[in-house]
């Protein structure tokens, strides 16, 4: 079996051809998932907008206000860490619905699962392009793959997080 990590794919339900994309790239690898119901920050009335975010703490952190896309894709990742909270899941692997899986995903998420579900301390692990990371790796994954500590990156198309990271960001 690949894995028993639970994935989730989150994906506008408008969007047919790219949960039809996904659903075919996780199927080729041999993986189970769920779909997710992104929330289309477009539509969100501004009374929810002004109790789910704080633009004055956005500025201070990123220097720049979210866009109501932006806020909807924090808030359909913090509807996984819920469910991840609720069910007890250790681990999970969440992606976004345009995420180019890679044929050897894997090797390498066997290992980075079991070493996040033993982790008391809140963790993430970015599978997706980063802008700048430390050369020297932190450790092996699986040949040719290796762990790198994270100066800056962007996009969320890929990541595993665990449990205690899922409370830390709800």
């Amino acid at each position: 079996m690949l894995m028993q990590t639970p994935a989730f794919v989150i994906n506008l339900d408008t969007e047919v051809e790219r949960k039809s994309y996904m659903s075919q790239q996780m199927q080729a690898l041999g993986m189970s998932f769920e779909i997710v119901s992104a929330v289309k920050g477009k539509a969100l009335a501004p009374a929810v907008v002004s109790k789910v975010y704080d633009e004055q703490k956005t500025l201070a952190v990123q220097g720049k206000p979210l866009s109501l896309g932006e806020i909807g894709c924090a808030l359909s990742h913090l509807s996984v860490y819920r469910r991840m909270v609720e069910n007890g899941k250790p681990v999970s692997l969440i992606l976004e619905d345009d995420a180019q899986l890679n044929p050897d995903l894997s090797k390498v998420l066997q290992p980075l699962a079991a070493a996040l579900a033993a982790e008391t301390k809140p963790v993430v692990y970015l599978l997706t392009h980063l802008i700048r990371y430390k050369a020297r790796p932190a450790q092996p994954i699986a040949p040719g793959y290796n762990l790198h500590p994270m100066v800056d990156a962007c996009c969320a198309h890929g990541y595993l997080i665990n449990n205690a990271a899922a409370k830390e960001m709800l």
